[in-house]
């Protein structure tokens, strides 16, 4: 088998005017090399429900920040986003990060930057 031909895609300005574009990009890869898992992280899910119609054949999973990332008691996840993930066949999954924090007590324990 023939390995696929990386190249790196760049875009001139960070933001969800690339979104479309990247997904189109993501397509061809996982079509030309079979692959059937796609992870995504997400804020809100917008970006995940756009996966899902593009992804249709993969098996889509979307990883959220855990509740009160940006605000303490709130979820960034739409409601209305994480229903249409559910609904189009994706999951997603919500949990603490694993290593949270342990960045801060490195840094304060030997003063890192």
């Amino acid at each position: 088998m023939n390995p696929t031909k990386k190249q790196p895609a760049y875009f001139v300005k960070p933001g969800r005017q690339n979104t479309d574009r990247l997904l189109r990009l993501v397509k061809g890869y996982i079509d030309k090399e079979r692959i059937n898992n796609v992870v995504i992280s997400s804020s809100t899910g917008e970006t995940e429900v756009k996966a899902g119609e593009t992804f249709k054949r993969a098996n889509v999973v979307v990883v959220t920040h855990h509740h009160g990332f940006q605000q303490p008691g709130k979820h960034e996840l739409s409601e209305t986003f994480g229903k249409e993930i559910i609904a189009s066949g994706g999951k997603s999954f919500t949990g603490t990060h694993a290593l949270s924090s342990a960045e801060r007590a490195i840094k304060k324990r030997f003063g890192a930057l």
